[in-house]
C-alpha cells in the first residue's frame, strides 16, 4: 500500500524511514511510488518502527479474514 508510505513521507525522510526500518532508502522510495510491492520483510519492519499495521501494508494475507 503505497498511500501508508506517501503518508509516512510527508513527516520524515526517505533518510529517516531508511535508518529507522532498516531498509534502503530505493526500496522505500519504490515502496512509496508504487513501483515495488512491500514484501513481507519490509511490511514487518514498518510495522515495527511505526506500528502500521501488518493488515494494511499486506491486505492480500488477510483477505479471508472475518471483521
Amino acid at each position: 500500500m503505497s498511500s501508508i508510505i506517501i503518508k509516512l513521507l510527508k513527516t520524515k525522510t526517505l533518510s529517516q524511514v531508511s535508518k529507522e526500518t532498516g531498509l534502503g532508502r530505493t526500496s522505500v522510495y519504490m515502496h512509496s511510488t508504487g513501483e515495488r510491492e512491500i514484501s513481507k520483510k519490509a511490511a514487518l519492519a514498518y510495522n515495527v518502527a511505526y506500528a502500521i499495521p501488518l493488515k494494511e501494508l499486506l491486505p492480500e494475507l488477510f483477505s479471508n479474514e472475518k471483521e
